[in-house]
Parts: C-alpha cells; structure tokens; sequence
C-alpha cells in the first residue's frame, strides 16, 4: 500500500526527536494485513496521537474514505507510554472550529516521562506543572 511508503518515508527524512504527523486511511490501524507496520510503530516510535477523522472531511476532493491523523515522535517509546485516541465527531462546513472532538483515552499520569530526545528535562517541569494545577 502506497500509504505505508510515505509513512516509512516521512520517519526517515526526520531527524531522532522529531515529529510527524500524517494522515492515512483508517484501514492502516484496523486490516489485519497491516498489523506488521502497526508493531513497527509502536516498537520503534512514540505515538502521541491517533485522531479519527469524518468520513467526509475530504469529500471535496472525490473521496470519501475514512482517515485518521497520526502524530508521532521519532525515538523510543518511554515505559507506560500512553496515547491519546480521538474521534472528530463532525467537521464543520464554515470552516468554524469544532467542540465535538471527542477524547476516548486521557493524556499519560502526571510525572510520566512525556517527552523523549533533547527534552526529557522540560517533561520534569511539565509533571511539575501538571501537579501544581491539581492542587489548586
């Protein structure tokens, strides 16, 4: 599947730390022929995100297959790495931002290391802050 190239492309051309983010076709997550390339990623990769999109959000451009966005780090995942798993509900036609992004799995525990590469300084600071907002 062409697909599964430009993803294998896009981790290669970044740099160790970096970020992608794609969109594929939802069967990337879910056929059961793909299983390989999703143990691929979860092995090698940390994935912050994998966001469902409407079936018609690229309905102007002839087609209507359902998508999902993925957000990815490239390096190792940390332990007890957690990803955030959503589902547009709908997109708006005006273009206005939508409310109904619905989150089916919250971000990783407070004090997790959420960050990998050059900043795994700052994710201290942000397990700091995350903690400081829940006491108040």
């Amino acid at each position: 599947m062409i697909e599964v190239l430009f993803l294998e492309r896009f981790v290669q051309l970044a740099r160790p730390g970096g970020k992608v983010a794609i969109i594929l076709p939802e069967g990337v997550f879910a056929n059961s022929n793909l299983r390989y390339v999703r143990e691929w990623l979860v092995q090698n990769f940390t994935i912050h995100a994998v966001v469902g999109l409407p079936r018609d959000t690229f309905k102007g451009t002839g087609t209507t297959a359902k998508t999902a966005i993925l957000y990815l780090e490239k390096c190792k995942p940390p332990e007890g790495h957690q990803v955030l798993l959503a589902e547009v509900g709908r997109i708006n036609p005006n273009g206005q931002p939508n409310p109904e992004l619905e989150v089916v799995l919250d971000q990783p525990a407070p004090g997790a290391r959420l960050e990998c590469g050059r900043r795994k300084a700052n994710a201290r600071r942000v397990a700091a802050d995350r903690q400081a907002e829940t006491r108040a």
